[in-house]
This record gives structure tokens, sequence and C-alpha cells, in this order.
């Protein structure tokens, strides 16, 4: 038998949908630098093997999961955002309640805010009211928290604890 004999033998023709597909497979295989008949002949054996077959489920799965975590993200991104605002009203609430206690009249024990303390301790040089207010993160449109800083100061001062000058307030505790 000659190898015109074992060429005929061998030989599988292929009918495509289109010739546009026809082109794509032959650019995809100039891409992988082989000839479409190798292209053909690898991916039939891989799917006869069941190796492509588990590669497209592999992609499958992966893909699903891709999609469930993805969507899992956008949950977690919603909570994490609901949270932190919880977070800042909790914080403005506690400053709040913080400095609140100082402007109602009357016996009873009041706990001076630790972060003004802090500031004041921690200071090199005279801290002023605004500057006070920043580092305190209170708002100064906010009349009522102000008005429990001042206190909280003015408290501070008459223990001995704080000096003011003029130019702001000085631990000397």
């Amino acid at each position: 038998m000659g190898k015109t004999e074992t060429i005929r033998k061998r030989r599988v023709d292929v009918y495509l949908r289109s010739e546009q597909q026809k082109e794509r497979w032959i650019k995809y295989a100039e891409k992988q630098k082989t000839s479409l008949s190798k292209v053909i002949i690898n991916t039939m054996e891989s799917l006869l093997s069941g190796g492509l077959l588990d590669q497209l489920n592999v992609k499958e799965r992966l893909n699903d999961k891709n999609q469930e975590l993805l969507k899992e993200n956008e949950i977690v991104k919603t909570n994490n955002h609901r949270l932190e605002r919880y977070i800042d009203i909790l914080e403005k609430e506690l400053s709040r309640s913080k400095n609140i206690t100082f402007t109602e009249p009357g016996p009873g024990f009041r706990f001076h805010n630790d972060i003004l303390i802090n500031v004041l301790k921690e200071a090199k040089t005279p801290v002023s009211n605004d500057k006070i207010l920043t580092l305190i993160n209170v708002n100064p449109a906010e009349t009522d928290h102000v008005k429990g800083v001042s206190n909280q100061l003015d408290t501070l001062s008459s223990y001995g604890l704080i000096k003011y000058t003029s130019r702001g307030w000085t631990w000397i505790g």
C-alpha cells in the first residue's frame, strides 16, 4: 500500500457551517502556530479522552462560583456601607453623650471626654477652641456639644489641670 492509499484511508472531510467559521478556525490555528488539521485532531482527542469536557466543566463551575462570589461581594459591600453609617451615628452619639452631660445642671457624676483630655495632655503648644472642636470631632454648629466642651474646659481649669492663654488651652496638670 502506497502513501497515497493511507492518506485516503485517514482523510476526514468536515463541512463547516460557514466560510467565516472556517476563517476563524484557520486564524486560531495560526495563532497557535500549527495547522488546522492538528488543532482539530488535538481538540477531538481531548474531547474523546474527557480532558476537554473536564476543562469545560471546570470552567463552567469556576464561572458559576465567580458569579456567586460577585453577588456575595455586593452584599458584603452593602452591609459594610450600612455598618459604616451606623458607626458614624454611634460615634456622634458617643461624642454627644460625652459632652452633653456637662450642659445639664444639678448634682451627679460627670465623666470628662477622654479624647479632650488626651488632646490637651499631648499638645506641645496651646490648643485653640476651634482646634479642640476639630480634634475631638465636634461640629461647631451643634451648640449643645460646644457648650458641653466649654463646660468641661471650665471644669478642668477650675481643678487647675489646664490654663487658658491668649493662644489657647495648655495642660498644666
